[in-house]
């Protein structure tokens, strides 16, 4: 590997177990409209974990035309109100140990995700993610969405590196796949993603669930 001076997170999925509990929701709202548990979660599993939130209804759409979207969501931002409390989104192991190991030996850090500045504050505060460590926070809806590679680039740009400079951690198809557009040494560790034929053929390195803890060893 070539000398990393930076390494980008992803958020959710990879340092926030977030993925399993949105899927949890939405799967169940899926349900309460009459379509299966077990193809809504495949469903859930290659088409929506780590696609930004504004751009799932026309997903939806795609492949359930006969669902009213408008309904669904409404029951699904039911669920995860009602859920919050119960099933409480929780730091993925070891997530602020890698953080500050990476900080402690002078690496350079982004956040990079679909996920909004004030959401990504909430869910920091309510797991204990330690979000000092990073240099800047690049995503939101005002950049393309992943896995368009601009993101990432936004954030090598901030950081002033190069993409053979930058470690990149996902944990989806389409985050995974901005990080290989981009050009950066891609890992991916599962989470909810069925990972595609692409992404494991491309991505540097592919690690199980829980797993991030090996990513200090890449450094």
């Amino acid at each position: 590997m070539k000398k990393i001076l930076a390494v980008l997170f992803d958020f959710d999925g990879t340092l926030v177990d977030s993925e399993r509990y949105y899927m949890t929701c939405g799967v169940a709202a899926m349900t309460h409209f009459g379509i299966s548990k077990s193809a809504a979660t495949k469903f859930y599993q290659e088409c929506i974990s780590g696609v930004r939130s504004d751009l799932k209804k026309a997903i939806f759409n795609q492949h359930f035309p006969q669902l009213d979207y408008a309904a669904y969501d409404a029951m699904y931002q039911r669920f995860c109100d009602e859920w919050r409390e119960a099933q409480p989104i929780t730091a993925k192991p070891a997530a602020n140990e890698v953080l500050h190991y990476l900080r402690d030996r002078g690496y350079k850090m982004a956040l990079v995700t679909m996920s909004t500045y004030d959401e990504v504050q909430k869910v920091c505060t309510q797991t204990g993610v330690d979000f000092s460590v990073f240099d800047c926070y690049c995503g939101g809806a005002g950049c393309a969405a992943k896995p368009d590679p601009g993101v990432y680039l936004a954030a090598m740009q901030a950081l002033g590196v190069t993409p053979e400079q930058t470690l990149v951690v996902e944990d989806s198809n389409v985050g995974a796949l901005a990080a290989i557009n981009a050009g950066a040494t891609t890992v991916v560790v599962k989470d909810q993603s069925v990972l595609s034929p692409e992404v494991l053929a491309k991505a540097n390195y592919v690690f199980e669930m829980n797993c991030l803890k090996k990513v200090k060893d890449l450094l």
